[in-house]
């Protein structure tokens, strides 16, 4: 029997889960797991400085790290937002479900501070709105962070780097 490049795939992400000791989580654990590990970073911080840190913050360093260490893009270029569809009306305008990234909408001016990585320099972002039933798991992550710092947006973007091909592997 010949293994299909679907089979080699999984086989090869086994063999590099082996190698880096990773440990195999349920979804629901993952996701509250990220999401409170994104909220303790943030406090952290907040606790270093007078000034107090946001989720605001958070967002905004962690374009500057992915612009920096992945994408190597210029630092003025913001990320995709992926919002809570049912709490998008409140953050962005007009109110119109954006799915699938491709529609421009205004920020609210009372959440452009608040959202800054995702924010252009006019106002505006490429929202994705994410419901439950078509993304369980990014919703499932979205409403952990929400829970954790009251902010129901993350950085939405792909690992390739500029000019490659989407990441498929583990490498």
């Amino acid at each position: 029997r010949i293994a299909s490049e679907r089979e080699i795939r999984q086989q090869e992400i086994e063999r590099q889960r082996t190698l880096v000791d990773a440990v195999q989580r349920e979804r629901d654990d993952l996701r509250i797991e990220i999401a409170a590990l994104q909220a303790e970073s943030e406090r952290l911080r907040s606790e270093q400085t007078e000034a107090g840190e946001t989720a605001a913050k958070l967002l905004g360093e962690m374009k500057d790290l992915v612009n920096r260490s992945v994408k190597y893009r210029e630092e003025f270029r913001p990320f995709a937002p992926a919002v809570l569809a049912e709490r998008a009306a409140e953050i962005f305008e007009p109110d119109v479900p954006s799915p699938f990234m491709v529609l421009v909408l205004r920020v609210r001016p009372e959440w452009r501070s608040r959202i800054p990585a995702v924010t252009h320099v006019d106002g505006t972002a490429r929202v994705q709105t994410v419901r439950e039933e078509t993304n369980a798991i990014l919703y499932g992550l979205l409403k952990a962070f929400d829970a954790l710092t009251g902010v129901p947006v993350l950085i939405n973007t792909s690992f390739n780097v500029k000019g490659q091909p989407m990441v498929e592997t583990p490498h």
